[in-house]
């Protein structure tokens, strides 16, 4: 070393120092585009799940719009979907009631064959006739005058095993007129069941309907049909269990017989309906054989919303009228949720309806079993809900 001049040396100092200044150098640059492109990384990861975070939103949010159309568009079907899957399980209740002596039972008679009220069954005297001042006066159980008698109509639906559900004042007319309310008071008399059957769309046999309960409070009974004569093919109506499906402001959908005949007969051509009417316009019981022989006894279908409702009632605005007491209330969910029993007479759009847990309340009582003890046991059940035809003083009445 000591031969080498510091010449050299300061050179070989220098080429070094640059030397390692040089790799300081280049590693430093190598640390700071490393970690550079580490924050590019991460940035670019950032914006990844950013996007990722802003596609899955969009994703939701044409998820929800899908969601929201499908169920506008199966609103918007609601009733006619109702219709076709449970359509055929809406039934026409049809009966004949007369007033008997309580202690004999004889049937009470007018003294003058061609007196009478309402709209009896008897085809000398129809709807619209005048009413004596004091019908209950010359009633008797001898003689040959007419019977006191009348017929009621209805609507229901089935729930499987032959049980049919309907409004007490359907099945017992009676209990909701005053002016036969008075002529059993004033002659010691009660009303009996003469006939009640019940037609099936698209079939032209009527099948015996036999009263198991009434409700006390509510507005709701329960009748049955022989389980054995029922086609196997009839729809068996769900019944809602959820009370949250049931707010104000969801839809509902209501079937049922308004008006009954009349409303049947609007239905067919006008010349045919004045044809029926000049055939069958004597007796309704006729006339109805006649229109269940045809296949021309099919539901009204109306579909509305909820109005207001509380424990004990629900308010809708699904237009129906006098003849749909009885009609099942279907909820947005296809299952029942309520039997209509009332309209106010000064506003068709307030519907009233019993929610259908009373109903099923008196289903158990009188033996039905739930839908999936049906299914299990092989067997099927029913409910049903009925109207009866007539016209009430009262501002509240059941369309009857």
């Amino acid at each position: 070393m000591r031969e080498i001049s510091w010449t050299t040396k300061a050179i070989a100092l220098v080429l070094i120092v640059g030397f390692l200044t040089g790799l300081l150098y280049i590693g430093y640059a190598v640390s700071s585009e490393l970690r550079a492109s580490r924050e590019r990384v991460e940035k670019q990861a950032e914006l990844i799940v950013r996007l990722e975070d802003q596609l899955s939103n969009a994703s939701n949010q044409l998820g929800e719009i899908e969601r929201t159309s499908r169920e506008a568009i199966r609103l918007q079907s609601l009733a006619q979907t109702v219709r076709l899957d449970y359509g055929r399980g809406i039934c026409l209740v049809v009966g004949i009631y007369q007033l008997v002596d309580r202690r004999s039972g004889k049937v009470l008679r007018y003294q003058d064959p061609g007196s009478s009220h309402g709209m009896p069954v008897s085809p000398s005297v129809s709807e619209g006739d005048s009413v004596p001042a004091n019908p209950s006066f010359g009633l008797t159980t001898e003689g040959g005058g007419s019977p006191v008698e009348y017929d009621f109509i209805g609507t229901g639906f089935h729930v499987g095993g032959g049980y049919i559900v309907t409004n007490r004042h359907v099945i017992q007319p009676w209990t909701e007129d005053d002016l036969v309310k008075t002529m059993m008071r004033d002659n010691n008399g009660r009303a009996r069941i003469k006939s009640l059957v019940v037609y099936f769309p698209n079939y032209a046999e009527p099948y015996r309907l036999t009263v198991r309960q009434t409700g006390g409070r509510e507005d709701i009974a329960v009748a049955t049909i022989d389980p054995t004569t029922l086609p196997a093919d009839l729809p068996v109506i769900p019944l809602e269990t959820d009370d949250d499906s049931v707010t104000v402001g969801k839809t509902v959908v209501t079937m049922g017989y308004p008006n009954g005949p009349d409303r049947l007969l609007a239905m067919v051509e006008d010349d045919e309906a004045k044809s029926i009417n000049a055939r069958f316009g004597g007796s309704r019981q006729n006339l109805i054989n006649f229109l269940a022989q045809s296949k021309k006894i099919v539901p009204l279908t109306t579909q509305g919303a909820i109005t207001d409702l509380d424990t004990r009632r629900i308010v809708h605005d699904a237009k129906t009228a006098e003849g749909g007491s009885g009609a099942p209330l279907f909820g947005q969910t296809g299952k029942v949720i309520g039997v209509n029993f009332g309209v106010f007479t000064e506003n068709t759009a307030v519907n009233m309806a019993v929610p259908i847990r009373f109903a099923i309340d008196l289903l158990m009582q009188a033996g039905w079993q739930a839908p999936d003890q049906i299914l299990s046991g092989n067997s099927q059940t029913t409910a049903a809900t009925n109207s009866s035809t007539g016209n009430s003083p009262t501002t509240l009445t059941g369309p009857r």
